[in-house]
């Protein structure tokens, strides 16, 4: 046979009605039966239908089905499997959708493979390629992956790039944006699907890999460099639902009997020559018509139940000057939110922790920064001032000792009828009332006042042992024309149980 002959003869086994590889469509619910190499079956549809594809019954055939009509989907299923994971059901959505066959011989069995498609389900097996070029990848009934390829022992593993395409040159347009999208629920109430960026797991000793989302760099002139967004998803129309959170978590040590969990970090970006470092924001969300806006919280980690740890700290710090000789340091401002109309402006409130137990309540400590040889910072109350007082506390006529709770910051009155004594407490007593943290500099205030006008009803403060001492007079009264029926006095820790207090009123 001559090669015109064979050439010629293969034009016409396709020729449309009666070239005989144009395998004829069994019809709704039919088997094809593939004979010969080359066979294809063109399916007509007039509603969904489908069609099963016999095993072949010899190695080597090619064949295809396409799906040539399309009046509803049609449902092919390849008896025996048509890849490595034995899928047996493909869909062809729309007229020109076709898989293409090839047979192999396995064990005593001969199977269909499916090598290309367009338009269908069919799950081709996996392939190892330098480059992919394709208008879109969509993953298979259960998931798609994409992994970078394992390498030798001390070589790193290969690295996965999604990037979108750079514009052309000299032009105004932008390189091409890369979205990663959960897939969207097809039910009624089904939740979208989760999209995570996870940092590879490391082995033994190393650590895990990090997980970055980082802005694009701006051009080399004045250009901004590229945002990065976080937004969590929009509740559905007319839902009560909330909008999506968005949680930045560090990681949890899991592995470790001490190990501290991940740092989590929040930093603008760094400024260079003249210019400002970039701010970094927490801003609670904008609420609706009469809603109130989202409030922002920072709380340190809790320890674990049963532990001895305490919980986490939370530091606000200003940024230090470490660029410039004389520059200042940050400021930190907590500013309660300006109100609107006849609304009053939003509270800003420092709070130490509450103890559930017997345990002290956090102390809230105000700090003026130090200096190294200027001026150390102050503390500045620059608006009127309302301060907790307990009230005064009585006491009756004669000798009487002072309890070391209403000493500390106290006003105790004392009736007199004649020259008293009002005794202080030790130095250990009042020590042991004082908040966690009061130390040697720390002072507070006592104020006495006496009630009695006779010559000599008056009061005579009297150290309750050695370790409380006095600088300036220490009666009071009698409470009439040209005596001070009242006293103050600052009390000055001078050491872990000492104090000195100095009269001042």
């Amino acid at each position: 046979m001559s090669a015109h002959r064979t050439a010629k003869d293969l034009f016409k086994a396709f020729t449309p009605g009666i070239g005989p590889n144009l395998l004829k469509d069994p019809g709704a619910s039919g088997t094809i039966t593939v004979e010969k190499w080359g066979e294809i079956c063109s399916v007509v549809t007039a509603t969904a239908e489908s069609r099963t594809l016999a095993q072949p019954v010899s190695a080597g055939i090619l064949a295809a089905v396409v799906l040539d009509t399309d009046a509803g989907d049609l449902t092919l299923t390849v008896t025996g499997g048509y890849n490595a994971d034995a899928d047996t059901s493909i869909t062809f959505g729309d007229a020109g959708d076709y898989v293409l066959f090839y047979s192999i011989k396995v064990g005593t069995s001969y199977l269909w493979r499916a090598v290309a498609q367009e338009g269908t389900t069919a799950s081709v097996e996996e392939g190892t390629f330098d480059t992919v070029t394709a208008g879109a990848i969509v993953g298979g009934d259960n998931s798609l992956g994409i992994t970078g390829q394992t390498q030798a022992t001390t070589v790193n593993g290969g690295a996965i790039a999604i990037a979108g395409a750079a514009s052309i040159a000299g032009a105004t347009g932008a390189g091409g944006a890369v979205t990663i999208a959960g897939g969207a629920s097809g039910s009624t109430a089904g939740a979208g699907g989760a999209v995570s960026v996870t940092g590879g797991l490391g082995t033994t000793t190393g650590a895990g890999g990090a997980a970055s989302v980082v802005g694009g760099a701006g051009g080399a002139g004045a250009s901004d460099g590229g945002a990065v967004t976080i937004t969590g998803g929009v509740s559905g129309a007319g839902a009560t639902g909330t909008g999506g959170a968005v949680t930045i978590a560090a990681g949890a040590n899991t592995n470790t009997t001490n190990g501290a969990g991940g740092a989590a970090s929040m930093t603008g970006g760094l400024g260079k020559g003249t210019g400002n470092g970039g701010a970094a924001s927490l801003v609670g969300g904008v609420a609706g018509a009469t809603g109130n806006g989202g409030a922002i919280a920072v709380t340190g980690g809790a320890s674990a139940a049963g532990a001895t740890g305490t919980g986490g700290a939370v530091a606000i710090a200003g940024g230090a000057n470490a660029n410039t000789t004389d520059g200042a340091g940050g400021a930190v401002s907590v500013t309660g939110g300006a109100g609107k109309g006849s609304g009053a402006g939003g509270a800003a409130g420092l709070t130490g922790g509450a103890s559930a137990g017997s345990g002290a309540g956090g102390n809230v400590t105000l700090t003026g920064g130090t200096s190294g040889s200027g001026i150390a910072g102050g503390i500045i109350l620059a608006s009127d001032v309302f301060f907790a007082q307990d009230a005064a506390t009585a006491e009756a006529t004669g000798a009487q000792a002072i309890a070391a709770a209403d000493f500390v910051n106290g006003i105790v009155v004392h009736s007199v009828e004649a020259a008293s004594t009002l005794t202080t407490p030790t130095g250990a007593e009042i020590a042991a009332v004082l908040p966690a943290g009061v130390t040697t500099g720390h002072a507070f205030r006592l104020h006495v006042i006496t009630v009695g006008t006779g010559a000599d009803d008056i009061s005579t403060l009297t150290a309750g042992d050695g370790n409380v001492t006095f600088v300036g007079n220490v009666t009071v009264g009698p409470d009439a024309a040209g005596t001070c029926g009242y006293g103050t006095w600052i009390f000055r820790m001078t050491g872990a149980t000492s104090f000195v207090g100095y009269r001042v009123g």
